[in-house]
């Protein structure tokens, strides 16, 4: 089953475009390097190897030793999101109420600062799992049947992708207020409350 490759590098450039801000975000975090380090790796530069390496598989004396390679680092990132998500859920979980309702509870776990590094995380390993996917295929190969069912898989990747952005984006823009005014979290804005403060200072001064 194969997926045609402008939509790979559609979505591969999208996702980079979404953790690059992800990454950004964490500039003014308590322990920055870390978290850019992952969200830059995953999701930016998997993604260059992916689109410049994505149909190299089809001659093994150029491009395959590259993508073994490439698989490998993979799954050791793989491995390492996926037990920092474990390490992480493990000291959450007794913090959470689980009487709450079930829209309740989703929030409330978004409400600490661990929560959502889980969310982070695990739109990430998602993405990486979904580039896997890509790098495993004969791109642009394969009879009509196979690339119809690679390139509805495709599309459905960059909508979910895109999804994800436009979500980002909601919950920046209307619920991040109302929780910074609720528990003081302003410092979880990132670097990008550095421009949401400047907004508002410049919107005071022109009111007055």
């Amino acid at each position: 089953m194969s997926t045609n490759k402008s939509i790979v590098t559609t979505y591969c450039v999208l996702a980079a475009i979404f953790f690059a801000a992800c990454a950004y975000a964490q500039l003014n975090d308590p322990d920055p390097a870390l978290w850019i380090l992952g969200y830059v790796f995953g999701g930016c530069v998997l993604n260059t190897f992916v689109v410049l390496y994505q149909d190299g598989g089809k001659n093994e004396d150029g491009d395959g030793g590259v993508r073994r390679v490439i698989r490998v680092l993979m799954y050791m990132f793989v491995f390492i999101n996926t037990s920092v998500i474990v390490y992480i859920a493990v000291a959450l979980l007794p913090r959470i109420d689980f009487n709450l309702p079930g829209k309740e509870l989703a929030w409330s776990v978004l409400e600490f600062e661990e929560g959502r590094e889980i969310a982070g995380l695990a739109i990430l390993l998602l993405h990486v799992l979904k580039l896997l996917g890509y790098l495993s295929e004969d791109l642009g190969g394969g009879g009509k049947s196979s690339n119809t069912k690679g390139g509805a898989y495709g599309y459905a990747a960059t909508v979910a992708m895109v999804s994800a952005i436009i979500g980002a984006v909601y919950l920046w823009v209307y619920y991040q207020p109302e929780m910074n005014a609720r528990y003081q979290t302003e410092h979880c804005d990132g670097a990008f409350g550095d421009n949401r403060a400047a907004a508002e200072q410049e919107q005071v001064s022109g009111e007055l």
